[in-house]
């Protein structure tokens, strides 16, 4: 699961949680996560960079950068850009508990995700293993 209230154990997450139950009366769901991690992933580029909003600028801080986010430490990988976070391993016990406590948690784990860059810029992959959108 990329996602689910319950999973992360972090203060972040925490807050998120109280936040959203407080002005939305739910919890959040992957797409608050997911928008809460791109806030700050932006706001610690923009310190990174004195303010300098330039795509070039921007690019350079963002490559490489890891920050902490609700769903816990984020890296962006330099060579590709991909965001490599934690997946959770969670059983299903119900899908129909009024506070959508829907899973028990059991794991975290962390892909080693191949690089998917359009054969033309598989230069910039490196040492990554070489993956492929098309499963080929």
């Amino acid at each position: 699961i990329l996602y689910h209230y319950t999973l992360p154990d972090n203060e972040i997450n925490d807050w998120l949680v109280e936040q959203t139950l407080a002005s939305a009366g739910v919890p959040p769901d992957l797409f608050d996560a997911d928008a809460m991690n791109a806030a700050i992933m932006i706001a610690t580029a923009l310190r990174s960079t004195g303010g300098d909003a330039s795509a070039e600028a921007l690019i350079a801080a963002m490559e490489g950068m890891s920050f902490e986010g609700p769903k816990g430490t984020i890296f962006i990988r330099p060579e590709d850009h991909v965001a490599i976070q934690d997946m959770y391993i969670a059983t299903l016990l119900n899908i129909d508990d009024p506070e959508f406590r829907y899973f028990e948690y059991v794991a975290t784990n962390r892909p080693d995700v191949p690089c998917l860059l359009p054969e033309e810029l598989q230069d910039r992959c490196g040492d990554l293993p070489i993956g492929s959108l098309s499963g080929d």
